[in-house]
């Protein structure tokens, strides 16, 4: 009996530490799905991604899209800038066809339209790629949308565009997106103590950064101050335990239905 309960209890543990930890599709499923469209985060949700994670831009004629690059030449059958193009000038290109005959014809979304596809208690986390001239925009397009406050996450590297935000939404969840690199002594730029003074004067709610330079240091102390930290963009399933072991705050991936099943299954285990 006694044995009984010690792993019903750890497996208790076990599966709060992974519930703790979001798996955010990046740019949707993106491996298997054109990155940035419906196709990708309706992948996203039947593979049973926690959010998903979408970059958008400003048109020419004010509307905000999503795609990750300034231009369409990756993605779309013609290339055009998208700040120099109007919405219907994009809408009339091809974003599914480089990924495979049966995305044809996809076309490229307005941030209204992906949050329509969002489902009850799922979350997106919307990274901003253009300039400070899309905030007003995006915070009217979350106004009007139906999703709950809890849903939506602001994600950037343009610290200054995310204080910005909670200027004029202080209770929407901001996370700053930081490469970090170390110097030719060894040194992390930036420093862990300018991680945390940029928090403080931008009033950040997250810490963002690449799987290879983020350390448990680095996550506990953030954490410790009430500052979440995410990891991205993680594919290999051992990256991913270390993380969780980690207690990191979400993970981000090309691949959430691989990453789910292995960290469900090693929970269990």
């Amino acid at each position: 009996m006694i044995k009984v309960l010690l792993f019903s209890f750890t497996l208790f543990l076990q599966l709060s530490l992974l519930a703790d930890t979001l798996i955010i599709a990046h740019r949707g499923a993106s491996k298997q799905a054109p990155e940035n469209t419906l196709p990708a985060f309706e992948l996203a949700w039947k593979q049973g991604a926690d959010a998903i994670e979408a970059d958008f831009r400003m048109t020419k004629d004010g509307h905000v899209v999503c795609i990750h690059d300034a231009n369409t030449k990756k993605t779309a059958d013609k290339n055009l800038i998208i700040a120099k193009s109007t919405l219907s000038e994009l809408k009339k290109l091809d974003f599914g066809l480089f990924k495979g005959k049966q995305f044809k014809g996809t076309r490229i979304p307005t941030i209204e339209e992906v949050f329509a596809s969002i489902p009850k208690g799922k979350k997106i986390f919307i990274e901003i790629k253009s300039g400070p001239e899309t905030v007003q925009p995006l915070l009217k397009a979350i106004k009007q949308s139906s999703l709950q406050p809890e849903q939506i996450a602001i994600i950037g590297f343009k610290e200054k565009i995310l204080l910005d935000i909670k200027k004029h939404a202080p209770h929407i969840y901001t996370s700053w997106l930081c490469s970090l690199k170390k110097d030719k002594r060894g040194k992390m730029k930036p420093s862990l103590e300018s991680i945390m003074k940029t928090i403080k004067a931008c009033q950040i709610d997250g810490f963002s950064s690449s799987y290879n330079q983020l350390n448990q240091e680095i996550i506990q102390t953030l954490q410790k101050q009430g500052t979440d930290c995410h990891v991205w963009t993680i594919n290999d399933t051992r990256h991913a335990k270390k993380f969780v072991a980690w207690k990191i705050n979400s993970i981000t991936t090309d691949l959430p239905e691989k990453i789910k099943v292995v960290l469900a299954q090693d929970s269990k285990d």
